[in-house]
């Protein structure tokens, strides 16, 4: 986006906030539940 001229904005969110896009991400999420945090 950036590189085609559009402006580019960053917005603060919660770090809570995780997104699982790989299969080590999702290793992560599960040890996060395991570990008692909410979903």
């Amino acid at each position: 986006v950036e590189h085609s001229g559009e402006p580019v904005f960053l917005i603060e969110g919660n770090p809570e906030n995780i997104k699982i896009t790989t299969p080590l991400d999702l290793v992560l999420a599960r040890d996060l539940i395991e570990k008692g945090w909410k979903v």
